[in-house]
Protein backbone atom coordinates (compact mmCIF):
# COMPACT_ATOMS: atom_id res chain seq x y z
CA UNK A 1 0.00 0.00 0.00
CA UNK A 2 2.86 2.43 0.68
CA UNK A 3 4.15 1.86 -2.85
CA UNK A 4 0.66 2.35 -4.28
CA UNK A 5 0.26 5.61 -2.37
CA UNK A 6 3.64 7.03 -3.38
CA UNK A 7 3.06 6.02 -6.99
CA UNK A 8 -0.26 7.90 -6.93
CA UNK A 9 1.49 11.03 -5.62
CA UNK A 10 4.13 10.88 -8.35
CA UNK A 11 1.59 10.21 -11.11
CA UNK A 12 -0.57 13.14 -10.02
CA UNK A 13 2.41 15.50 -9.83
CA UNK A 14 3.58 14.30 -13.26
CA UNK A 15 0.06 14.77 -14.69
CA UNK A 16 0.22 18.45 -13.79
CA UNK A 17 3.23 18.79 -16.11
CA UNK A 18 1.68 16.92 -19.03
CA UNK A 19 -2.07 17.58 -18.83
CA UNK A 20 -1.99 20.12 -21.66
CA UNK A 21 0.24 18.05 -23.95
CA UNK A 22 -1.78 17.48 -27.14
CA UNK A 23 0.44 14.55 -28.13
CA UNK A 24 -0.98 12.42 -25.31
CA UNK A 25 -4.07 10.52 -26.43
CA UNK A 26 -7.52 10.55 -24.88
CA UNK A 27 -7.24 6.76 -24.46
CA UNK A 28 -4.11 7.20 -22.36
CA UNK A 29 -5.78 9.73 -20.06
CA UNK A 30 -8.80 7.47 -19.69
CA UNK A 31 -6.62 4.55 -18.62
CA UNK A 32 -4.57 6.87 -16.38
CA UNK A 33 -7.59 8.27 -14.53
CA UNK A 34 -9.19 4.83 -14.12
CA UNK A 35 -5.95 3.44 -12.75
CA UNK A 36 -5.67 6.28 -10.22
CA UNK A 37 -9.22 5.53 -9.09
CA UNK A 38 -8.16 1.90 -8.61
CA UNK A 39 -5.30 3.22 -6.46
CA UNK A 40 -7.84 5.01 -4.28
CA UNK A 41 -10.04 1.93 -3.91
CA UNK A 42 -7.04 -0.21 -3.08
CA UNK A 43 -5.88 2.16 -0.34
CA UNK A 44 -9.36 2.33 1.17
CA UNK A 45 -9.26 -1.44 1.65
CA UNK A 46 -5.60 -1.91 2.60
CA UNK A 47 -4.57 0.63 5.24
CA UNK A 48 -1.29 -0.40 6.84
CA UNK A 49 -2.56 -0.59 10.40
CA UNK A 50 -1.07 -3.32 12.56
CA UNK A 51 -0.67 -3.09 16.33
CA UNK A 52 -1.57 0.57 16.84
CA UNK A 53 2.04 1.74 16.49
CA UNK A 54 1.63 3.41 13.12
CA UNK A 55 4.67 4.39 11.11
CA UNK A 56 5.78 5.93 7.83
CA UNK A 57 3.82 3.30 5.90
CA UNK A 58 0.41 4.38 7.20
CA UNK A 59 1.45 8.02 6.88
CA UNK A 60 2.36 7.39 3.21
CA UNK A 61 -1.01 5.71 2.70
CA UNK A 62 -2.73 8.84 4.00
CA UNK A 63 -0.67 11.32 1.97
CA UNK A 64 -1.28 9.33 -1.22
CA UNK A 65 -4.99 9.21 -0.39
CA UNK A 66 -5.00 12.96 0.30
CA UNK A 67 -3.58 13.55 -3.20
CA UNK A 68 -6.22 11.29 -4.69
CA UNK A 69 -8.93 13.21 -2.84
CA UNK A 70 -7.54 16.34 -4.47
CA UNK A 71 -7.38 14.75 -7.93
CA UNK A 72 -10.97 13.46 -7.70
CA UNK A 73 -12.32 16.36 -5.65
CA UNK A 74 -15.25 17.00 -8.05
CA UNK A 75 -16.70 13.52 -7.52
CA UNK A 76 -19.64 12.98 -5.11
CA UNK A 77 -18.64 12.08 -1.54
CA UNK A 78 -15.03 13.17 -1.97
CA UNK A 79 -15.19 16.01 0.55
CA UNK A 80 -16.15 13.57 3.31
CA UNK A 81 -13.20 11.34 2.40
CA UNK A 82 -10.88 14.35 2.27
CA UNK A 83 -11.97 15.57 5.71
CA UNK A 84 -11.46 12.12 7.23
CA UNK A 85 -7.96 11.92 5.74
CA UNK A 86 -7.15 15.43 6.94
CA UNK A 87 -8.06 14.50 10.52
CA UNK A 88 -6.06 11.28 10.32
CA UNK A 89 -2.97 13.15 9.09
CA UNK A 90 -3.16 15.63 11.94
CA UNK A 91 -3.56 12.73 14.38
CA UNK A 92 -0.48 11.04 12.94
CA UNK A 93 1.57 14.24 13.23
CA UNK A 94 0.62 14.37 16.89
CA UNK A 95 1.30 10.65 17.42
CA UNK A 96 4.40 9.95 15.32
CA UNK A 97 6.32 13.19 15.90
CA UNK A 98 7.51 14.14 19.37
CA UNK A 99 6.96 17.70 20.59
CA UNK A 100 10.69 18.31 20.05
CA UNK A 101 10.07 17.73 16.33
CA UNK A 102 11.61 14.26 15.81
CA UNK A 103 10.13 11.08 14.37
CA UNK A 104 9.39 8.41 16.94
CA UNK A 105 10.83 5.70 14.67
CA UNK A 106 14.33 6.61 15.89
CA UNK A 107 16.01 7.08 12.49
CA UNK A 108 17.31 10.30 10.95
CA UNK A 109 16.57 9.22 7.39
CA UNK A 110 13.06 8.05 8.22
CA UNK A 111 12.63 11.37 10.01
CA UNK A 112 13.51 13.08 6.71
CA UNK A 113 10.97 10.93 4.86
CA UNK A 114 8.26 11.68 7.43
CA UNK A 115 9.08 15.39 7.21
CA UNK A 116 8.70 15.29 3.44
CA UNK A 117 5.35 13.50 3.80
CA UNK A 118 4.03 16.12 6.20
CA UNK A 119 5.31 18.84 3.88
CA UNK A 120 3.00 17.40 1.20
CA UNK A 121 0.14 17.35 3.70
CA UNK A 122 0.77 21.02 4.43
CA UNK A 123 0.89 21.96 0.73
CA UNK A 124 -2.38 20.16 0.02
CA UNK A 125 -4.02 21.84 2.99
CA UNK A 126 -3.19 25.11 1.25
CA UNK A 127 -4.76 23.81 -1.96
CA UNK A 128 -7.88 22.67 -0.10
CA UNK A 129 -7.92 25.84 2.04
CA UNK A 130 -8.03 23.65 5.14
CA UNK A 131 -6.83 25.27 8.38
CA UNK A 132 -3.33 24.50 9.69
CA UNK A 133 -2.82 25.56 13.30
CA UNK A 134 0.23 27.31 14.69
CA UNK A 135 0.87 24.15 16.76
CA UNK A 136 1.25 22.18 13.52
CA UNK A 137 3.44 24.74 11.76
CA UNK A 138 5.73 25.10 14.79
CA UNK A 139 6.16 21.34 15.07
CA UNK A 140 6.97 21.13 11.36
CA UNK A 141 9.50 23.92 11.78
CA UNK A 142 11.18 21.88 14.51
CA UNK A 143 11.20 18.86 12.16
CA UNK A 144 13.13 20.88 9.57
CA UNK A 145 15.46 22.20 12.26
CA UNK A 146 16.31 18.66 13.37
CA UNK A 147 17.34 17.83 9.80
CA UNK A 148 19.57 20.91 9.75
CA UNK A 149 21.14 19.97 13.09
CA UNK A 150 21.86 16.49 11.71
CA UNK A 151 23.55 17.94 8.62
CA UNK A 152 27.16 19.20 8.82
CA UNK A 153 27.96 22.46 7.04
CA UNK A 154 28.86 21.58 3.44
CA UNK A 155 28.06 17.94 4.23
CA UNK A 156 25.44 15.22 4.08
CA UNK A 157 22.95 14.37 6.82
CA UNK A 158 24.33 11.81 9.27
CA UNK A 159 22.74 8.38 9.41
CA UNK A 160 21.29 7.19 12.71
CA UNK A 161 19.18 4.01 12.65
CA UNK A 162 17.77 2.52 9.46
CA UNK A 163 17.99 4.05 5.99
CA UNK A 164 16.14 2.68 2.97
CA UNK A 165 16.86 5.79 0.82
CA UNK A 166 13.13 6.49 0.68
CA UNK A 167 11.64 9.75 -0.49
CA UNK A 168 8.28 10.91 -1.83
CA UNK A 169 9.36 12.72 -5.00
CA UNK A 170 12.62 12.18 -6.86
CA UNK A 171 14.07 15.56 -5.86
CA UNK A 172 12.91 15.24 -2.26
CA UNK A 173 12.26 18.50 -0.44
CA UNK A 174 14.07 21.84 -0.14
CA UNK A 175 17.29 21.43 1.83
CA UNK A 176 17.18 24.99 3.16
CA UNK A 177 13.73 24.80 4.72
CA UNK A 178 15.09 25.72 8.14
CA UNK A 179 18.52 26.80 9.28
CA UNK A 180 19.57 26.77 12.91
CA UNK A 181 21.12 30.00 14.10
CA UNK A 182 23.55 30.80 16.88
CA UNK A 183 23.57 27.71 19.08
CA UNK A 184 26.33 25.11 18.74
CA UNK A 185 24.74 22.33 20.77
CA UNK A 186 21.34 20.62 20.59
CA UNK A 187 19.83 17.86 22.70
CA UNK A 188 16.85 15.77 21.59
CA UNK A 189 15.95 13.62 24.61
CA UNK A 190 12.93 11.88 23.05
CA UNK A 191 14.80 10.87 19.88
CA UNK A 192 17.97 10.16 21.88
CA UNK A 193 20.59 12.35 20.23
CA UNK A 194 23.00 15.12 21.23
CA UNK A 195 24.62 17.21 18.50
CA UNK A 196 27.58 19.58 18.45
CA UNK A 197 27.70 21.73 15.32
CA UNK A 198 30.29 24.42 14.58
CA UNK A 199 31.71 25.79 11.35
CA UNK A 200 34.35 23.02 11.41
CA UNK A 201 33.03 20.21 13.58
CA UNK A 202 29.89 18.11 13.53
CA UNK A 203 29.58 15.53 16.32
CA UNK A 204 26.65 13.35 17.32
CA UNK A 205 26.24 10.97 20.25
CA UNK A 206 23.32 8.55 20.53
CA UNK A 207 21.44 8.15 23.80
CA UNK A 208 19.28 5.21 24.71
CA UNK A 209 15.71 6.55 24.46
CA UNK A 210 12.67 4.37 23.92
CA UNK A 211 9.12 3.89 25.14
CA UNK A 212 6.73 1.09 24.34
CA UNK A 213 4.46 3.13 22.08
CA UNK A 214 7.27 3.44 19.54
CA UNK A 215 7.77 0.88 16.74
CA UNK A 216 11.25 -0.60 17.14
CA UNK A 217 11.84 -1.92 13.63
CA UNK A 218 14.18 0.86 12.51
CA UNK A 219 16.33 1.08 15.65
CA UNK A 220 19.88 -0.26 15.86
CA UNK A 221 22.06 -1.36 18.77
CA UNK A 222 23.79 2.01 18.72
CA UNK A 223 23.58 3.45 22.26
CA UNK A 224 26.49 5.83 22.93
CA UNK A 225 27.60 5.62 19.29
CA UNK A 226 29.20 8.76 17.87
CA UNK A 227 29.78 10.31 14.45
CA UNK A 228 32.45 12.90 13.64
CA UNK A 229 32.63 15.15 10.58
CA UNK A 230 35.37 17.76 10.06
CA UNK A 231 35.02 20.55 7.46
CA UNK A 232 32.20 18.62 5.82
CA UNK A 233 34.33 15.44 5.57
CA UNK A 234 32.77 12.38 7.29
CA UNK A 235 35.42 10.56 9.31
CA UNK A 236 33.77 8.42 12.01
CA UNK A 237 30.48 7.26 10.48
CA UNK A 238 27.47 5.13 11.27
CA UNK A 239 27.68 1.89 9.24
CA UNK A 240 24.20 2.35 7.72
CA UNK A 241 21.68 -0.40 6.87
CA UNK A 242 22.51 -2.01 3.49
CA UNK A 243 19.61 -4.53 3.31
CA UNK A 244 16.44 -5.48 5.13
CA UNK A 245 14.77 -8.76 4.19
CA UNK A 246 17.14 -10.31 1.59
CA UNK A 247 19.69 -11.39 4.20
CA UNK A 248 19.39 -12.07 7.92
CA UNK A 249 23.18 -12.03 8.20
CA UNK A 250 23.68 -8.60 6.62
CA UNK A 251 20.61 -7.11 8.28
CA UNK A 252 21.97 -8.01 11.71
CA UNK A 253 25.55 -7.08 10.78
CA UNK A 254 24.57 -3.48 10.13
CA UNK A 255 22.35 -3.06 13.18
CA UNK A 256 24.78 -4.81 15.54
CA UNK A 257 26.55 -2.97 18.35
CA UNK A 258 29.77 -4.56 17.04
CA UNK A 259 29.84 -2.15 14.09
CA UNK A 260 28.71 1.08 15.73
CA UNK A 261 31.03 3.67 17.21
CA UNK A 262 30.55 2.81 20.85
CA UNK A 263 31.85 0.49 23.60
CA UNK A 264 30.26 -2.79 24.65
CA UNK A 265 30.83 -6.09 26.42
CA UNK A 266 32.65 -8.59 24.23
CA UNK A 267 30.23 -10.84 22.36
CA UNK A 268 27.13 -9.24 23.93
CA UNK A 269 24.37 -7.48 22.02
CA UNK A 270 22.60 -5.17 24.50
CA UNK A 271 19.38 -6.03 22.66
CA UNK A 272 19.49 -9.56 21.16
CA UNK A 273 19.37 -9.77 17.36
CA UNK A 274 17.11 -12.45 15.88
CA UNK A 275 15.64 -13.34 12.50
CA UNK A 276 12.74 -10.96 13.29
CA UNK A 277 14.25 -8.30 11.07
CA UNK A 278 11.88 -5.45 11.91
CA UNK A 279 11.87 -5.72 15.66
CA UNK A 280 14.23 -5.05 18.54
CA UNK A 281 12.89 -5.79 22.01
CA UNK A 282 14.20 -2.49 23.32
CA UNK A 283 14.02 -1.95 27.08
CA UNK A 284 12.68 1.38 28.25
CA UNK A 285 15.58 1.91 30.63
CA UNK A 286 19.00 0.33 31.16
CA UNK A 287 20.46 -1.82 28.40
CA UNK A 288 23.00 -3.66 30.55
CA UNK A 289 20.85 -4.19 33.66
CA UNK A 290 21.23 -7.97 33.30
CA UNK A 291 24.97 -7.48 33.86
CA UNK A 292 24.47 -5.06 36.79
CA UNK A 293 26.10 -2.28 34.76
CA UNK A 294 25.31 1.04 33.19
CA UNK A 295 27.35 2.36 30.26
CA UNK A 296 28.39 6.00 30.59
CA UNK A 297 30.04 8.02 27.84
CA UNK A 298 31.09 11.62 28.41
CA UNK A 299 32.12 14.02 25.64
CA UNK A 300 34.20 17.14 26.36
CA UNK A 301 34.58 19.36 23.31
CA UNK A 302 36.80 22.44 23.06
CA UNK A 303 36.17 24.40 19.89
CA UNK A 304 39.14 26.74 20.37
CA UNK A 305 41.70 23.94 20.68
CA UNK A 306 39.86 21.62 18.26
CA UNK A 307 39.87 18.76 20.75
CA UNK A 308 37.24 16.19 21.64
CA UNK A 309 37.81 14.01 24.71
CA UNK A 310 35.65 10.90 25.20
CA UNK A 311 35.58 9.24 28.61
CA UNK A 312 33.91 5.84 28.93
CA UNK A 313 33.16 3.78 32.00
CA UNK A 314 30.90 1.12 33.43
CA UNK A 315 28.96 2.15 36.52
CA UNK A 316 27.61 -0.53 38.91
CA UNK A 317 23.84 -0.83 38.54
CA UNK A 318 21.74 -1.87 41.54
CA UNK A 319 23.00 -5.05 43.18
CA UNK A 320 24.35 -8.13 41.55
CA UNK A 321 27.55 -9.57 40.16
CA UNK A 322 29.21 -7.12 37.79
CA UNK A 323 30.46 -8.57 34.54
CA UNK A 324 34.20 -9.12 34.18
CA UNK A 325 33.91 -9.55 30.42
CA UNK A 326 36.33 -7.74 28.17
CA UNK A 327 35.13 -4.35 26.91
CA UNK A 328 35.42 -3.60 23.20
CA UNK A 329 35.56 -0.21 21.43
CA UNK A 330 34.78 0.31 17.75
CA UNK A 331 35.15 3.30 15.44
CA UNK A 332 34.02 2.77 11.84
CA UNK A 333 35.77 4.98 9.27
CA UNK A 334 34.22 6.50 6.18
CA UNK A 335 35.35 4.53 3.08
CA UNK A 336 37.48 7.40 1.76
CA UNK A 337 39.36 7.74 5.08
CA UNK A 338 42.65 5.91 5.63
CA UNK A 339 44.27 5.47 9.06
CA UNK A 340 47.96 5.14 9.93
CA UNK A 341 49.65 4.87 13.31
CA UNK A 342 52.27 7.63 13.56
CA UNK A 343 54.08 9.25 16.52
CA UNK A 344 51.96 7.54 19.16
CA UNK A 345 48.59 8.40 17.60
CA UNK A 346 46.26 7.35 14.79
CA UNK A 347 46.17 9.79 11.89
CA UNK A 348 43.15 9.84 9.59
CA UNK A 349 43.89 10.79 5.99
CA UNK A 350 41.66 11.81 3.12
CA UNK A 351 43.43 11.92 -0.24
CA UNK A 352 46.83 11.92 1.50
CA UNK A 353 45.87 14.93 3.64
CA UNK A 354 45.62 14.46 7.44
CA UNK A 355 42.20 15.58 8.68
CA UNK A 356 41.96 14.20 12.24
CA UNK A 357 44.04 12.39 14.87
CA UNK A 358 43.10 9.97 17.64
CA UNK A 359 45.09 9.09 20.74
CA UNK A 360 44.48 7.03 23.88
CA UNK A 361 46.72 6.42 26.88
CA UNK A 362 44.49 3.63 28.19
CA UNK A 363 43.59 1.72 25.01
CA UNK A 364 45.44 0.18 22.10
CA UNK A 365 43.64 0.02 18.75
CA UNK A 366 44.13 -2.11 15.66
CA UNK A 367 42.68 -1.79 12.17
CA UNK A 368 40.19 -4.32 10.89
CA UNK A 369 38.05 -4.71 7.77
CA UNK A 370 34.57 -3.19 7.91
CA UNK A 371 31.61 -2.27 5.72
CA UNK A 372 29.70 0.99 5.30
CA UNK A 373 26.37 1.40 3.51
CA UNK A 374 25.84 4.93 2.14
CA UNK A 375 22.45 4.02 0.67
CA UNK A 376 20.05 1.10 0.56
CA UNK A 377 21.34 -1.91 -1.37
CA UNK A 378 24.94 -0.67 -1.45
CA UNK A 379 27.83 -1.62 0.80
CA UNK A 380 31.40 -0.32 0.47
CA UNK A 381 34.48 -1.84 2.06
CA UNK A 382 36.08 0.29 4.72
CA UNK A 383 38.11 -0.03 7.90
CA UNK A 384 37.41 0.33 11.60
CA UNK A 385 39.58 0.78 14.66
CA UNK A 386 39.02 -1.83 17.36
CA UNK A 387 40.26 -1.61 20.95
CA UNK A 388 39.89 -4.10 23.81
CA UNK A 389 40.40 -3.93 27.56
CA UNK A 390 39.04 -5.47 30.77
CA UNK A 391 37.39 -2.31 32.09
CA UNK A 392 36.30 -2.79 35.68
CA UNK A 393 33.36 -0.81 37.12
CA UNK A 394 34.17 2.87 37.77
CA UNK A 395 37.45 2.51 35.90
CA UNK A 396 37.54 4.90 32.92
CA UNK A 397 39.02 4.82 29.44
CA UNK A 398 39.81 8.06 27.64
CA UNK A 399 40.07 8.72 23.90
CA UNK A 400 41.23 12.04 22.41
CA UNK A 401 40.34 13.28 18.93
CA UNK A 402 42.12 16.41 17.74
CA UNK A 403 42.90 18.29 14.54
Amino acid sequence: PMEVALRAVNWIVAAEFFKHDKNISHDFWQRFVCSLYDHMMYLENNWELYDGRTNNHYLSNLVGYFYLCWFFQDLPGMQKKRDWCYRQLLNELDWQVFDEGTSYEGSTYYHALVTELFMHMYLLCQEFKLPVSSVVTKKMQRMYEFIDWCTPDNGKMVCIGDNDSGRVLYFGMPTSAAKTQGAEHAYYPSFGLSIIKTKRWHITVRHHAYNKRQPSGHFHNDAASITITIDGIPIIVDPGSYLYTPSIYWRNYFRSVQNHNTFFLDGIEPVPLTDDLFRLDMPEHDLYAAYALQAQRKLDFNKDSNRLVITDQWVPFKEGPCSDKKTVWNFTLAPEIKAHYENNCWVFYRQDTPVLRMQSETLQFTLRDAWVSPRYGTKISSMSLRGEKVLMPNQSATILFFV
